[in-house]
């Protein structure tokens, strides 16, 4: 095959990953990010939080070469330096077409409650000089609707929504990411993106996919943020057969009794995937 694909993980772990570390410390976690990095050199990152830039730095990767940026949902850890990256390019891509910038509709439409432009990144990158911004200054925009793929370097990719945080009544738009060689021929793989443990929701996803990377929050289990898939309730809830070909990230912690756990790993940041 030749589109192989390199999946790098430029951070593995919560939003609080680095708070805690000893002062002046380097990026030791970071935050869950992810690079994709095709065999014509083209890259595309799957989300951009707070430290993605630096952590994107710390392998290589500068700003101006993402040129795709998928986003899975609106919290800091996920889009943080969204707005720094977007003025980067706006400013410094010297007649390079736009990054294209791939989300579903209901962070996309700027009319909607969940709308990333009008409630997270407007404030700061709307006002120009001699212009008014909006996301489309920024972004060649790929709005995805529910079930919707898209194609990108011999691959295919969908979004999988996942219920990450019940906000009241309803679930905020979070999703995570199945793909393939658009060609059909060798592995499916599924990143969980945020989610709580919902195994009725998602076994299908993990019979379907070949390798799965999943959210794991390893805190105390009376400390858990019940918004992300726990520890203590994977193990019980996974059958061994899936946990054998699971990677965990979004971790803080490694657990003590990780070696008798069954899952394949706990992926360390700067880890990298050949696809």
């Amino acid at each position: 095959m030749n589109d192989d694909m390199k999946l790098t993980f430029t951070g593995v772990g919560g939003a609080f990953a680095e708070l805690f570390e000893p002062a002046r410390s380097p990026i030791i976690k970071g935050h869950s990010n992810m690079l994709f990095t095709a065999e014509s050199g083209e890259i595309m990152a799957f989300d951009m939080g707070a430290y993605g830039l630096l952590q994107a730095r710390d392998v290589g990767v500068t700003p101006m070469q993402i040129r795709n940026l998928i986003v899975s949902h609106g919290h800091c850890d996920h889009v943080g330096a969204m707005e720094i990256f977007s003025l980067a390019h706006y400013f410094m891509r010297k007649g390079q077409p736009k990054p294209k910038l791939i989300l579903h509709e209901k962070l996309a439409d700027e009319n909607s409650n969940e709308s990333l432009w009008t409630h997270f990144m407007r404030l700061g990158s709307r006002t120009l000089q001699n212009g008014v911004a909006t996301l489309d200054t920024f972004y060649d925009v790929v709005s995805l609707q529910d079930n919707d793929s898209f194609k990108w370097e011999g691959w295919t990719f969908q979004l999988v929504q996942t219920v990450h945080v019940m906000s009241g009544y309803a679930i905020m738009p979070s999703y995570g990411l199945m793909f393939q060689r658009s060609s059909g021929e060798g592995k499916k793989y599924f990143i969980s993106g945020d989610t709580q443990f919902n195994p009725e929701q998602l076994q299908d996803r993990y019979e379907e996919a070949d390798w799965i990377w999943h959210d794991c929050e390893t805190l105390p289990i009376d400390m858990r943020s019940r918004v992300h898939s726990h520890y203590n309730h994977m193990k019980v809830g996974m059958s061994d057969e899936i946990k054998a070909r699971t990677s965990l990230y979004h971790y803080s912690d490694v657990p003590e009794d990780f070696d008798d756990s069954g899952f394949a790993e706990l992926v360390t940041r700067g880890q990298e995937y050949v696809l």
